[in-house]
């Protein structure tokens, strides 16, 4: 009994744990479509960064520092 009682909580968590990520998926999409409509670059809650447009993504720019174990990014080059 308990077994099935701890196998049902866990597919109760699993079940929570994927409407939960289509719920934060779906307000994400909309954010994004927002910022994007309203012209917006970057976007933040009361806490975290939500939404921060193309034009700010830098990954092109940064090397893996094999050395360090981290990122590092090169100079800028200047973009007149």
């Amino acid at each position: 009994m308990q077994e099935y009682d701890r196998q049902k909580q866990a597919d109760l968590r699993k079940e929570q744990d994927e409407k939960m990520r289509e719920i934060l998926k779906d307000i994400e999409d909309a954010v994004k479509q927002y910022a994007a409509k309203e012209g917006y670059t970057m976007v933040f809650n009361d806490r975290v960064l939500v939404y921060q447009g193309p034009s700010l993504n830098i990954t092109d720019e940064s090397d893996d520092d094999p050395q360090q174990g981290r990122p590092s990014l090169r100079p800028r080059r200047n973009r007149r």
